[in-house]
């Protein structure tokens, strides 16, 4: 399991199965499923331009979740 920074309009987020062209950065492994987590952003990664946060499984090449960023 993977957490990804999205565009939220990419139209491979629509497909149940996602078989690449998913336009993602990378955060890193998901660190547990209960309670707050912390991640890294790279310092080159526009957040104009990925607006979303996923929780994607490699494996089965799913997203189990989509969550948009909104500025506070």
């Amino acid at each position: 399991m993977h957490v990804l920074l999205l565009r939220p309009e990419d139209k491979a987020l629509e497909q149940e199965i996602v078989r690449g062209g998913l336009d993602n950065v990378e955060l890193g492994t998901l660190k547990g499923n209960q309670g707050d987590q912390n991640y890294d952003l790279p310092l080159n990664v526009d957040l104009n331009r990925y607006q979303a946060v996923a929780i994607y499984c490699e494996r089965f090449h799913a997203i189990f979740g989509v969550a948009r960023l909104e500025k506070f």
